[in-house]
């Protein structure tokens, strides 16, 4: 089957590039399904998350993201904002952004989960910043149903006990009440927590194959039953790359 290919030019401003070590510059942003809505930083005033009408080349919400003043203790921006973060359909973008960054360190804080649905409007999807003192949410990834989103959460109640001693929790959050479900798997210890990657969904929806490291930092294959609540260990020692469907 022949597949229509289409030209898209993208009009934004200020747009953040990534800079590789070959020397060439990767625009640092997202499409959806349809292409006429695209997600990107905007460096202008401090750092921005832009939802961007395509066809109307305008701008229909922005997020502040809030970047370190002080560049000997992070670049710029200090960490990049998530930017695959579209649900199955294409109607629905959810992304973090930190609400206040480390004097020590320059980096995030705290963190919370946002979305913007089609039309451009924004909604705060988690509240812990009012509970935990740190807050650290990475590689959030939407089921199926467009409904649930499962990500690696660290949280503190302690501004003495900061997240990097702590292990990423898998959770699940429910869009629409905002409820957050812990599923008891832990990543692992927090020295390997920043290669999590992202939970896979099955396409059915019951099911999550999850990544997680062991003692000595090898990867762990677990299969998490949503519907029975249980994790069941496939294999040690590789990496989950998707699920294969059989025809």
């Amino acid at each position: 089957m022949r597949h229509k290919e289409q030209s898209i030019v993208l009009n934004i401003p200020n747009p953040y590039y990534l800079l590789t070590p070959g020397g060439a510059n990767i625009l640092i942003a997202s499409l959806n399904v349809d292409l006429t809505r695209v997600l990107f930083f905007d460096t202008n005033d401090g750092g921005r998350i832009i939802f961007w009408d395509i066809k109307s080349n305008k701008m229909l919400a922005s997020l502040p993201y809030i970047v370190s003043t002080d560049p000997a203790k992070s670049d710029y921006p200090p960490a990049l904002p998530f930017f695959d973060g579209w649900s199955p359909d294409g109607k629905q973008f959810v992304t973090t952004s930190p609400l206040r960054i480390s004097d020590t360190t320059g980096e995030p804080d705290v963190e919370e989960l946002f979305r913007f649905d089609y039309d451009g409007q924004m909604t705060q999807l988690t509240h812990l910043s009012d509970v935990y003192h740190f807050v650290h949410i990475t590689e959030p990834s939407w089921a199926p149903d467009g409904e649930s989103i499962a990500f690696w959460l660290e949280v503190s109640g302690s501004a003495d006990e900061s997240i990097d001693k702590l292990p990423p929790q898998l959770v699940v959050l429910n869009s629409n009440t905002g409820e957050i479900t812990d599923l008891c798997l832990s990543f692992g210890t927090p020295f390997y927590s920043a290669a999590a990657s992202a939970p896979i969904w099955s396409p059915d929806g019951k099911y999550l194959i999850v990544e997680t490291r062991m003692s000595n930092g090898k990867p762990r294959i677990n299969l998490v039953n949503m519907e029975e609540n249980s994790l069941l260990v496939l294999q040690d020692g590789f990496f989950p790359v998707g699920w294969v469907i059989s025809p």
